[in-house]
């Protein structure tokens, strides 16, 4: 489940990395209509809210669809214009310069590259990095991981 799948990630990132906040980059290149769930983004939403407040320190779209739009609408109106104004939306070809601003020019060369393997289905079918870490702990389907009101 992605709420599960954003609890193990954060809480394994902030395990390894010592910083307050993290800059989030997703690359919606791939994103299609069966992604359009605003059940999950309220409760990713909610879960930031109530688990990980002003751990946010930017997020990077990369590359959001026409269809994306509705979703974002929808998911802007519950944020505050504080994280609203964290949210960064950039073109593939643009993101050098954003990421620049952000990043030393090491981590900058890392993100391209692995940019250009998750777009690359034969170089990410190689690693197979999505089975590597252990699964999150299963739950029962009752209990609730936020309360989404």
């Amino acid at each position: 489940d992605v709420i599960d799948h954003f609890i193990y990630y954060f809480e394994r990132c902030f395990e390894l990395i010592d910083s307050h906040q993290y800059v989030w980059i997703a690359d919606l290149s791939q994103f299609s209509t069966s992604d359009l769930t605003p059940s999950v983004a309220q409760q990713a939403i909610t879960l930031f809210i109530q688990h990980y407040p002003e751990r946010l320190g930017k997020l990077v779209i990369i590359d959001s669809p026409l269809i994306f739009l509705g979703l974002w609408k929808l998911v802007k109106s519950w944020l505050e214009p504080e994280s609203q104004n964290k949210i960064s939306f950039v073109r593939y070809k643009e993101k050098d310069k954003l990421f620049r601003e952000l990043f030393h020019d090491n981590v900058v060369q890392r993100l391209n590259d692995d940019l250009e393997t998750v777009r690359d289905p034969t170089k990410l079918a190689s690693i197979q990095g999505w089975n590597t870490p252990p699964l999150p702990p299963s739950r029962s389907p009752k209990r609730k991981l936020v309360s989404v009101e």
